[in-house]
């Protein structure tokens, strides 16, 4: 990797995909400083930093619902402040999906998020065992025998939607058939250690969306492959039933009404509350936690900060149109991604981080029936990342053409 070729936005860029595994505050300072360097540049060349696409009308729809919600809340600093905190990496959208970095370095700086990741893998995975998290000398949530993992964040689910999200990277690029040896075994490698330390946090919508990967990718790409993961999957799963009785407890009980799992129905109960009696702009960002003490259910709880499902959260407070402007940023984002992922002369990185997205945001939608993951803004900034390199290759103009 040559760094003297490179400039300041693709240094910055590499920055990110190293760090994300790690650190909220790196991510924040990384991406600034791309934004900042990505406009610098153009003055210098003499263009705009920004390539325009009709992606970004919907998630301007969706600044507009976050902004109305706030206007109408019970304060609209508060609310405003909240959905800011949450939902900034909006504002530098267009700029991050208009960065003119080629193709090798975008496929390095992917390869360097993949080996990353697998590093924060092999420290959870050691946390899994000995419960200590020694970047911030704390102990670990016991489970069992064994600890909660967390990886370089500071909370298990964290983790796991992350190491989520990139493993949705090394299973796209893995599929490809383009790949060297010494590749192959890498991504074999990474994509083990990844799983395995989504496995150690014990986050059971993690698990699900590791599984919907595997099958999601290889019925698309080969329906033999697909048989094959049915039955690699039902393998692992009835081995994990023998080792460990904590991943088998923790397995079925996915699948019944226990104290656990009636946490979330109650929860989810009280998000529906907020919903239907504030049915078009929500109760705004910021006030979950009060409105639940107005709206909630009977029944038990463990936490009330948030829904513990995306779509609830979003529609308790931002109202239908705030929901249905946030489910139109994902289903537009997959319209063309699709139609750019069919297209015969699309470059191999370009193809497999688009397929990487189209994995990952299946899986972490599908996750976020039963967790917020949005509303951790760890898992925002990479989710939102993912999703921006795939725009990027949108605005090709040898690929698509708005």
């Amino acid at each position: 990797m040559n760094f003297k070729n490179m400039n300041a936005v693709s240094i910055f860029f590499l920055l990110f995909c190293l760090i994300a595994p790690w650190s909220i505050a790196g991510m924040q300072i990384s991406l600034l400083l791309i934004v900042v360097f990505s406009i610098f540049e153009a003055i210098k060349n003499k263009r705009s930093p920004i390539t325009w696409h009709l992606f970004y009308i919907f998630p301007a729809i969706y600044v507009v619902s976050l902004i109305l919600s706030s206007i109408l809340s019970a304060d609209i600093f508060i609310s405003a402040k909240a959905a800011f905190n949450n939902d900034w990496y909006l504002l530098i959208l267009p700029f991050i999906a208009s960065l003119n970095i080629n193709e090798k370095i975008r496929k390095q700086a992917f390869m360097l998020l993949m080996f990353s990741a697998m590093l924060a893998g092999i420290y959870g995975i050691f946390q899994f065992f000995n419960g200590v998290e020694y970047l911030r000398d704390k102990s670990l949530s016991p489970y069992g025998n064994f600890y909660r993992s967390i990886g370089g964040y500071s909370f298990f689910l964290t983790f796991a939607g992350n190491q989520l999200l990139v493993f949705a990277i090394v299973f796209a690029f893995f599929l490809s058939d383009k790949n060297s040896k010494k590749t192959r075994i890498f991504l074999i490698v990474s994509g083990i250690i990844i799983i395995l330390s989504i496995m150690t946090t014990f986050g059971r919508s993690a698990w699900l969306g590791v599984g919907l990967i595997i099958l999601l990718g290889t019925f698309i790409v080969n329906k033999k492959y697909f048989l094959y993961s049915i039955i690699l999957l039902s393998t692992g799963i009835l081995i994990l039933f023998f080792i460990s009785p904590e991943f088998k407890d923790r397995f079925i009980s996915m699948f019944y009404v226990s104290n656990t799992n009636q946490y979330r129905l109650t929860i989810w109960g009280t998000a529906w509350n907020m919903f239907i009696h504030h049915p078009f702009f929500g109760t705004g960002h910021g006030f979950f936690q009060e409105y639940f003490q107005i709206f909630k259910v009977p029944g038990l709880y463990d936490r009330s900060g948030h829904a513990h499902n995306d779509f609830l959260n979003v529609a308790a407070t931002t109202g239908i149109f705030g929901l249905i402007s946030w489910l139109s940023m994902w289903i537009s984002w997959f319209y063309f991604a699709f139609k750019t992922y069919c297209k015969k002369a699309i470059q191999i990185t370009d193809k497999n981080l688009i397929f990487a997205g189209i994995l990952g945001l299946s899986a972490i939608l599908f996750a976020s029936l039963f967790q917020c993951y949005y509303t951790d803004l760890e898992n925002n900034l990479l989710w939102w990342f993912i999703l921006s390199a795939g725009v990027s290759i949108f605005v090709k103009e040898n690929h698509y053409k708005p």
